[in-house]
């Protein structure tokens, strides 16, 4: 009976969001505002990064057991940002107490919109998740949370890169997660046919022809059954040069989605129906 309670003990903190539909018999309050109370107290401990933090590791429980627990009760994209953001905790002060002054580069897409891309997009035969520009890695780690099978991403700033294994060791081991320091515009294309979805956030902003260039090549290249979602597509006229029949400029929120099916290729803006384009 003692390790039953142990083991219950150990992973109590991913069953606190259903805590509230359950209650004591001789407790007087009624019913429903017994649940609501649980639920509601339950949602605002899991808010503070710090305290759900506290709990994870008084229970000895380390990002890889968190990433099971995701996958084994299939969480709302909301309740993996949190865990998300506890796991990111220290690893990320870290690096401000290191780096204190805030970098342009930091400033990418929320977590929960992120999520929110995953769940619009994800198909079940998507298994494979790439990070182009994968900075401290959260958005590798909140895509395995979701239910890809493996992660790989590829990050050419040293300190970003250094976060990431920081707070990835256990996924790293495990195999879960690869992370790889080095430039995306030299890596081969056997690098990029590994995975069946791939995100970026536009990492060469500044330089926007390359950026084209690496998106070009990354359609070229691409698998059957391959989604790419660019969210920070600010270079329109540039990649032109490569499609024809891309009838879209650097639109609203700057996200564009590209997709191949059956040997042809489709795009979809943030307000948009899918349509097809094709290769230079």
């Amino acid at each position: 009976m003692g390790n039953y309670t142990l083991n219950f003990s150990k992973y109590r903190i991913f069953f606190l969001v259903f805590v509230g539909y359950f209650f004591s018999s001789c407790d007087n309050t009624p019913e429903k505002l017994k649940t609501s109370e649980n639920l509601f107290a339950t949602a605002k401990l899991l808010s503070d990064a710090g305290k759900t933090l506290k709990i994870l590791k008084k229970d000895g429980l380390n990002e890889y057991d968190v990433y099971q627990q995701c996958i084994k009760n299939d969480l709302d994209f909301s309740l993996v940002a949190r865990f998300v953001r506890a796991v990111y905790l220290e690893p990320n002060n870290n690096y401000q107490k290191k780096y204190p002054q805030t970098e342009w580069y930091l400033e990418r897409l929320p977590l929960t919109e992120f999520l929110q891309i995953l769940f619009f997009y994800k198909e079940d035969y998507h298994k494979t998740f790439m990070d182009i520009g994968s900075g401290n890695g959260d958005k590798l780690y909140a895509a395995m949370c979701v239910g890809f099978d493996k992660a790989f991403g590829i990050e050419y700033e040293k300190k970003l890169h250094e976060v990431a294994v920081e707070a990835l060791p256990n996924m790293v081991a495990k195999k879960k997660i690869e992370l790889r320091l080095g430039d995306a515009t030299k890596m081969d294309k056997s690098y990029y046919q590994q995975a069946d979805f791939i995100y970026m956030y536009c990492p060469l902003i500044l330089f926007k022809e390359k950026q084209a260039e690496l998106t070009y090549n990354l359609l070229k290249n691409m698998r059957n059954n391959t989604l790419i979602y660019e969210a920070g597509f600010v270079y329109a006229e540039y990649l032109k040069k490569y499609v024809t029949n891309l009838n879209i400029q650097d639109g609203y929120k700057g996200a564009i989605a590209f997709k191949k099916e059956n040997d042809k290729y489709f795009y979809r803006g943030f307000i948009s129906h899918w349509q097809e384009f094709q290769l230079k």
